[in-house]
């Protein structure tokens, strides 16, 4: 069985009772509450459900367009995003069999909806790496007058190396 989520990420738990085993979702990343400069496309989410003991192994697939800016050089760089994670949703009451890695949603029996929208953004967020630059070889930034040197060249010296040993240095030369 499959379903559609139009605007939330929010699964009927009646339709996963019934046996859903997919969902696919469309969903506007300032809803998700991502930063929309940031994530720049509509976050599509392809989510396979199966069935464990008390509740519901659900597992997804997040992808979306970044729009991510070079640490070394400031530029802007366009790519594609995703990320891949799992969770587990039980019902209360029962006896969790997540292990560590898992995460775990516990719903109460009367509950309509399963909320996976905080599962998602987490999955997105921890996808996008901490540094990132434009490419392997960015060379950034001159630390004296700006340029990018990605483009070419500065007429700037190079800067002094800054070594604790330069001042050693410049006394042996300054003795003989």
């Amino acid at each position: 069985m499959w379903c559609y989520i139009s605007r939330l990420m929010r699964i009927s738990l009646l339709e996963m009772r019934r046996g859903l085993d997919r969902a696919d979702a469309h969903l506007d990343p300032g809803a998700l509450g991502l930063p929309e400069d940031v994530y720049v496309s509509p976050v599509h989410v392809q989510a396979a459900l199966s069935p464990v003991p008390g509740g519901w192994r659900v597992q997804f697939t997040a992808s979306v367009d970044v729009l991510q800016v070079c640490d070394r050089c400031l530029a802007e760089v366009r790519g594609q995003g995703g990320a891949t994670d799992a969770c587990l949703v039980l019902e209360r009451g029962d006896a969790p069999v997540a292990d560590e890695e898992e995460r775990l949603l516990l719903v109460d029996p009367e509950q309509e909806w399963v909320d996976l929208e905080q599962v998602v953004r987490d999955a997105l967020r921890l996808a996008l790496p901490d540094y990132f630059t434009c490419r392997v070889d960015c060379k950034g930034l001159c630390n004296q007058c700006g340029q990018d040197l990605n483009e070419g060249e500065c007429g700037c010296a190079p800067p002094l190396p800054d070594s604790p040993f330069r001042d050693l240095a410049r006394l042996r030369r300054d003795a003989n």
